[in-house]
Parts: structure tokens; sequence; C-alpha cells
């Protein structure tokens, strides 16, 4: 309530206090909490190096945020040495939570293969757990899987809808995409439309 002004006026330094209270009794969700506050600067100083620590902790009692948050932090080499294979384990025990951030990261890994073996199989899997759950970079991702037929069965209706859904967010030029797959499908049906109505005057 604190840290973002709900039903109270906004207190960055008081919500680092409850936080932190919360943290050392060993609340995973006071921990990972705090370990953004540090990762951000908000009410603290920005420090890679106490967020690593605090998101360590919080993961450690497997809280899926921590654990992708953590997994990021070993992708880029944010307070602590880069390690992308335990950027992929984290994200894989998180994205197995259920946590939509870490499912899209850990599928945009496979599709480029860092970390992991290059595999579209898998990276389409995991945007579709994402993208299921409404994150709309993976629902971007998935919609070109379809469109490209990479780890899915090529399938234009269905990368329509996820550009349409990723749309919504308003993320990148995914209406663009959804227009674009749009208009191909109606040149498609009007196209269908004439050749067929050929073959009727054919047999007649």
């Amino acid at each position: 309530c604190y840290e973002c002004g709900e039903g109270v006026e906004q207190d960055l330094t008081r919500a680092v206090e409850l936080y932190r209270m919360a943290a050392e009794r060993g609340d995973a969700a006071g921990q990972c909490n705090l370990g953004c506050l540090y990762e951000a600067g908000h009410g603290v100083p920005q420090d890679w190096g106490l967020a690593v620590e605090w998101y360590a902790k919080s993961a450690e009692q497997g809280y899926p945020r921590a654990r992708c948050n953590l997994g990021v932090c070993y992708e880029h080499g944010r307070g602590v040495a880069k390690d992308m294979a335990r950027a992929v384990e984290l994200y894989t025990k998180a994205a197995e939570q259920g946590e939509p951030v870490a499912a899209c990261n850990l599928a945009y890994l496979h599709e480029i293969g860092d970390g992991v073996r290059q595999g579209w199989l898998k990276a389409a899997y995991w945007y579709t757990v994402s993208a299921k759950k409404g994150h709309s970079r993976a629902q971007y991702y998935l919609a070109r899987c379809y469109e490209h037929g990479r780890g899915v069965p090529q399938d234009s209706a269905q990368a329509e809808e996820w550009y349409a859904k990723a749309a919504e967010a308003r993320y990148l030029d995914a209406s663009a995409c959804a227009s674009r797959m749009r208009k191909k499908r109606q040149k498609s049906g009007f196209l269908s439309g004439i050749f067929n109505s050929g073959k009727r005057n054919e047999k007649k």
C-alpha cells in the first residue's frame, strides 16, 4: 500500500521499512519486494548487489517472482556474474510455477539458443504458457510463431488472434501486424471466392 499509494499516501521510506521487517522475518514476498525496491532505487539507493541478495533469499524459498527476477539478474549480469545456465534454471522453475514473465523469458532463450539448445518447439510451448496468462510480449512472439510455422503448424488465423491480443496492450507493432494478417485473410477470401465462382461457371 505504501509503495503504490493504495489507500494511503505514497511513502516509499515506510514501504522499505515494512518490507525489510517482513524480509528479515523470512517472508518470501517481503524479500522479493525489498529486492525490487533496491533494483529500482525506490526509497533506497539503487543497488543491484542488494537486489540480488534479497531475490536470492526469496528464491531459495521457492517464490516464483523472485526466481524470475533473479534469473534476469543472471541473464544480464546485474549484481552478479552473468550465468546463462543459472538464468535458464531459475526461469524454468518459475515458469513451471506459472510465472508468465519467466515463461516468456525462457521461451526467448529457447528461440535464440542462449543457455540452452535452440529449439522452436520449446520456445512455442513456453510462449503459449505465458501468452495464455495475458503476457503481451509472449502473445506477440507466439503470433510470429504461428505466422511463420515455427514450433507450431503455420496458422494465419491464430497469428491474427494473438497479434490482436498483444495489440490490446499496445505491444510494439502488434496492431499493424494484426491489421496485416486481417488484410491477408480478406484478400485470400476474395480470391477464393473468385476461384470458386469460376469453377461453378465451368460446370454450367
